[in-house]
């Protein structure tokens, strides 16, 4: 498994669907929305995503009372994929079992100090810190995120 794959858990199959690339202004990100069952949760968690079968990795998926869930899509990402908005996309989502770079798992399993760290870090600070990691391309990079734990 290269550093930036993830496992899939067994909390539940895959979610496939097809959506409509969504901007509110075009000084926001563009996202996209489900309106269905996100598996057992009802608070944000971390999903791996795929548009148009390409994977444009981890995102956070966001509860939206009016209208389900919604994850948020970069410029970046929608270039990667070659989107505009108002566009139509076949959306996967899986839950990764553990959705940690194996950076940041090597960081916390090797530094008590880092371990503590994330620890004292709320469930949504977790959350935005793994996403920070996971973002870079290269492993030197998701390292350098990840000691920033340490105050590296």
């Amino acid at each position: 498994m290269s550093p930036k794959e993830h496992s899939v858990s067994s909390k539940g199959d895959p979610i496939r669907f097809d959506a409509e690339v969504e901007r509110l202004a075009p000084e926001v990100p563009r996202f996209i929305v489900y309106s269905g069952q996100a598996w057992d949760e009802t608070a944000t968690f971390i999903v791996e995503v795929s548009l148009n079968g390409i994977v444009i990795g981890l995102r956070s998926l966001i509860p939206w009372k009016e209208r389900g869930w919604h994850f948020g899509l970069s410029q970046p990402m929608c270039d990667q994929v070659g989107i505009e908005t108002g566009d139509r996309v076949r959306v996967e989502m899986c839950r990764p079992a553990d959705a940690r770079p194996n950076e940041l798992k090597e960081l916390l399993s090797n530094h008590p100090k880092a371990q503590k760290a994330w620890n004292a870090l709320k469930s949504g600070e977790q959350r935005d810190f793994l996403l920070f990691v996971a973002s870079a391309k290269k492993p030197e990079t998701r390292v350098r995120r990840a000691m920033k734990l340490l105050g590296h």
